[in-house]
């Protein structure tokens, strides 16, 4: 969703380097509290794998921080650049989900 808010923005007029930081935030604004919520019932349960938790979360603010630092070093284009990466991933992910 993060890249169509991007270009439905982008088409409204407003600049890809604040278009792409709205959609990054609405993202995060929507998806945090919905996390946080689903881990706290399943931890209730007894259903979360913390030790598993932890390493994967490790991992990703390591995989964020290389790749934070991989985005930077290109030049303008960083905001088309991020809403492609993120359009990338998306696909194969809602394709996954509803096969």
């Amino acid at each position: 969703m993060v890249s169509a808010q991007f270009w439905i923005l982008k088409s409204m007029g407003i600049d890809p380097t604040i278009a792409i930081r709205i959609a990054l935030g609405t993202n995060l604004l929507v998806v945090l509290p919905t996390a946080l919520n689903g881990a706290l019932a399943h931890h209730k349960r007894g259903a979360v794998i913390w030790n598993a938790g932890i390493a994967l979360g490790i991992t990703a603010i390591i995989g964020a921080c290389i790749g934070a630092i991989i985005a930077s070093r290109f030049s303008s284009s960083g905001a088309l650049f991020s809403a492609y990466f993120l359009e990338l991933w998306e696909l194969p992910a809602a394709e996954s989900t509803y096969r």
